[in-house]
């Protein structure tokens, strides 16, 4: 958001790809969506993965080993995240359905702009 907060962009969009389980930082997600309204950007969710088991990366004394682990998807966060700064909330549950969402998101991201054009001309004269 610090980056887009200054921008003079006619659309300022963040794309969130997450599973939504708050597991870093200080500021919780609905805070964040509140500055991010605030700064009028808009931020679009995704929810990634399948509900269930997967395998994840854990460091152990052995080096980095896969280990299943419960993958949540926190949908409501993620949600409501996307609706405070009208956003929209998407569920990629693999790569064909991500490409899709991609490109519904760059469809509404299109934008008209009026364009004013000058052009010199220059008049050849002949004496």
């Amino acid at each position: 958001m610090n980056r887009l907060k200054a921008s003079k962009a006619i659309s300022k969009v963040i794309i969130l790809l997450t599973d939504g389980v708050n597991n870093m930082g200080s500021l919780d997600p609905l805070s964040g969506a509140e500055i991010g309204k605030l700064y009028g950007i808009r931020i679009y969710t995704i929810g990634v993965g399948t509900t269930g088991m997967a395998p994840y990366p854990v460091q152990t004394p052995f080096g980095i080993q896969l280990q299943n682990m419960e993958v949540k998807i926190d949908e409501a966060l993620l949600r409501e995240v996307s609706r405070l700064t009208d956003g929209k909330y998407f569920r990629a549950t693999n790569m064909a359905k991500l490409r899709q969402i991609y490109q519904e998101i760059d469809k509404l991201e299109k934008s008209k702009i009026d364009v004013t054009e000058f052009r010199k001309k220059r008049m050849n004269t002949w004496y």
